[in-house]
């Protein structure tokens, strides 16, 4: 793995729904993009973590190890942005 990881937030709102929903069609079109574009992105991602996050069997995708990984940790981004937004709601409420 490399030094350094840049990751877009996006890709990992992408990620999330590729492994929650286990199918790049239908994770697709939950997001309203095309699965060509999601598995575009999600390769982005495997590249700049520098491991597969899925395999690919056919039309099926499971998680590798690194992917239920990454999945536990976005979760907890995602936790940790909605307190952000939270906190900062609340402080603005406090200031007005």
């Amino acid at each position: 793995m490399k030094g350094t990881v840049y990751i877009d937030l996006r890709h990992l709102k992408y990620f999330l729904m590729g492994s929650n929903e286990l199918h790049f069609t239908k994770a697709a079109e939950k997001l309203g993009i095309t699965q060509p574009t999601l598995s575009h992105q999600i390769k982005i991602l495997e590249q700049e973590l520098g491991f597969l996050l899925f395999n690919r069997i056919g039309k099926k995708i499971e998680l590798t190890k690194v992917g239920e990984i990454v999945q536990l940790e976005t979760v907890n981004i995602q936790i940790s942005l909605q307190n952000i937004s939270s906190q900062i709601e609340a402080f603005t409420k406090v200031l007005n």
